[in-house]
């Protein structure tokens, strides 16, 4: 489904990505730099938007926490909503929203989700020319299933007696085994089965089939082919399948086969010379090594041990820290609230640790490197949007004028018109200061119970509110 959603898109980002491998002179570690380059200069509009909503936070943020001191201490959901309200007011009279950075950094995770599968498919997104990728699978299945064949073949896994040159042919064909199975210890057999086990996992990996087809006398995993090409399904296998070819693994599973007691003939017949790679398809792929070593940016650095991709780890946790403490001073929000917010030690050290870890036990380095490459240039946009984009500064006047601006309002009054004699609205009254004079014209004092009351026939009193028809009315009329 995921696939089928964002396949067109990850096309147009993998052409992209052939382009960046062609201009870097074919070094994958040169490609991933231009491709996250191109990226970020596509992203620098959000970036922008990102800055100028910041700002506008930043210069709003000294006047919300006035309003937030106004009402500390107080807990209460009335206060609370109230709090609520006035914060919300402020910030639409200042023409800008709580939420308003927030829309640049949600568009940009479809975007890394989108950069991570063209990463990961590194054949169908760096090799020149259209590779026919499901001719790849195939040759790589084929040629596990030849070494798979070889183990069968030479009778090396059967625990039975030994066989005569008549079932010996039947197993091997033409050529027979030089060895019996009584020549076989227990532990080359739990060898060579590991080693078979292990092949026909990979062919797996690869999208193989978990059914089994008779052939040539024997049963064995259906290889993929070109009308069940099902490995789309598990795309993930192209590190394993551009490793396969890079690291030549045809070559290192003969010699495997014949330092666990296989034939040299046997391995012939079942892996010849012309179960390979084709030089075109070799010569296509960009340069995978990573700093002149054997080492690939397709292997996970765990997997390595100690190798120089354990740099890799290392400068995303030293990138990603560095990137906390510039944006800490250099982000608008940041300045605007210096104190900083709860969770700082997990933003500075919890979040680069945890990166750390993907990077040097579940992602091949390329992944590593493409981290490494966004945190350094979103530093650098970052530092150049501060030139641009300054942080303005809330000075102390500003805040002190603002201060009377919010003793100055002063609370709304709705005059309602009764009866004199009806007291159903006298818990709404509005009682007097001590000591003022009712002078107004057109109302009375009532100096007993201090309050200001108005005359129900003041004709000077033009109130908005109609006489509503009281209930007793209602009922004469419908008599």
């Amino acid at each position: 489904m995921c696939s089928s959603i964002f396949g067109p898109i990850n096309t147009v980002f993998g052409y992209l990505l052939k382009f960046c491998c062609t201009i870097s002179g074919g070094y994958y570690i040169l490609a991933l730099f231009f491709f996250t380059l191109i990226m970020q200069i596509l992203l620098f509009p959000l970036g922008i938007k990102q800055q100028k909503s910041s700002i506008k936070m930043a210069k709003v943020k000294p006047k919300e926490m006035l309003i937030r001191e106004k009402y500390s201490g107080r807990t209460d959901r009335v206060t609370q909503q109230k709090m609520n309200m006035e914060i919300q007011e402020l910030y639409r009279n200042e023409g800008t929203s709580m939420f308003g950075g927030c829309l640049p950094l949600l568009l940009q995770l479809p975007i890394i989700i989108i950069l991570w599968s063209v990463i990961q498919q590194p054949l169908t997104y760096t090799s020149k020319g259209n590779v026919d990728v499901t001719a790849q699978y195939n040759t790589a299945a084929m040629i596990l299933d030849g070494a798979i064949a070889s183990i069968d073949d030479s009778g090396l896994l059967n625990t039975d007696e030994p066989k005569t040159d008549e079932t010996s042919e039947a197993v091997s064909g033409e050529i027979s085994q030089t060895g019996t199975p009584a020549d076989v210890s227990a532990e080359q057999r739990d060898k060579l089965k590991q080693i078979r086990d292990s092949y026909v996992g990979l062919i797996k990996s690869f999208g193989g089939s978990d059914e089994c087809v008779y052939s040539n006398g024997r049963y064995k995993p259906d290889y993929i082919s070109a009308d069940n090409a099902n490995y789309n399904e598990n795309s993930r296998a192209e590190f394993s399948l551009v490793q396969f070819i890079i690291y030549n693994y045809r070559y290192q599973l003969i010699k495997e086969l014949e330092e666990n007691g296989v034939s040299q003939e046997i391995i012939a017949k079942n892996m010849p010379e012309s179960l390979d790679f084709g030089d075109e398809v070799k010569a296509s792929l960009p340069d995978f090594t990573y700093l002149g070593g054997s080492e690939t940016l397709l292997d996970t650095p765990k997997n390595k041990g100690f190798s120089l991709l354990l740099l890799i780890p290392l400068v995303i946790f030293l990138t990603s820290v560095l990137s906390y403490v510039v944006n800490q001073k250099l982000s608008p929000m940041a300045s605007a609230n210096p104190n900083g917010a709860g969770g700082g030690f997990l933003l500075k050290w919890g979040l680069p640790l945890f990166s750390t870890y993907l990077a040097w036990a579940t992602f091949p380095a390329a992944v590593g490197m493409y981290w490494i490459y966004r945190t350094v240039l979103q530093m650098g946009q970052t530092f150049l949007l501060s030139k641009m984009y300054p942080v303005p500064v809330v000075t102390e006047a500003e805040l002190e004028e603002y201060k009377k601006q919010m003793k100055a309002k002063k609370k709304k009054t709705i005059t309602i018109e009764v009866d004199e004699d009806d007291t159903s609205y006298d818990h709404l009254a509005v009682k007097k200061q001590t000591g003022e004079s009712s002078g107004a014209a057109g109302s009375d004092t009532d100096s007993s119970s201090g309050y200001d009351m108005l005359k129900a026939d003041n004709s000077d009193v033009k109130s908005k509110v109609d006489w509503a028809p009281l209930k007793e009315d209602d009922d004469k009329k419908k008599d």
